[in-house]
């Protein structure tokens, strides 16, 4: 019985979707490093902890708003790379900015992660940088109410720890 090669598979993959690819780390060759992507973020929303540096250097802003208007930081958060927050952190981001949402930092870490997530950034931001745990969003949402809105388990423990008011209420009168 001879084989058959195998034939490459046109189209998507069949039953659950996979997740979606990471965005490259770096520009094309001979690109230009502060160009934009189409929301309006610079490589900064995008880089890892060794390309900060000479993003940094060739004069990329730090506090560059994209489209929502997130920062570099307030992306990360988003995204829950610990290593990329610690290293804008120390650049000297500013982590008092707020997406046009109103959504700071602290609400961003605490609704990424599902599940996994420990709670590290959220320590971090609370502990380092002096964020508060019940900063408002412009809906009156507190972090705690975006972790335990996601099923961010880790993230919530860790914020109640920091002493988080569990019964703070939403604009809307939601609480936890």
């Amino acid at each position: 019985m001879a084989v058959m090669p195998a034939r490459r598979r046109q189209g998507p993959t069949p039953g659950p979707r996979a997740p979606p690819r990471p965005l490259p780390n770096a520009a094309p060759p001979g690109a230009d490093p502060r160009a934009l992507d189409r929301e309006g973020g610079n490589l900064l929303f995008r880089c890892d902890v060794e390309m900060l540096p000479r993003l940094l250097e060739l004069g990329l802003n730090l506090e560059h708003r994209d489209a929502r208007g997130r920062t570099p930081l307030l992306h990360a958060c988003d995204g829950g790379d610990e290593d990329v927050v610690a290293a804008l952190l120390k650049a000297g981001a500013n982590v008092a900015a707020a997406d046009r949402f109103g959504d700071t930092a602290q609400h961003l870490a605490a609704r990424s992660g599902s599940s996994w997530a420990d709670g590290d950034i959220a320590r971090k931001l609370v502990r380092e940088c002096g964020i508060p745990t019940d900063v408002r969003d412009s809906h009156g949402w507190t972090p705690l109410h975006m972790a335990a809105a996601n099923g961010c388990t880790g993230n919530a423990r860790a914020l109640l720890e920091l002493g988080a008011d569990v019964g703070a209420r939403s604009n809307q009168g939601s609480t936890v």
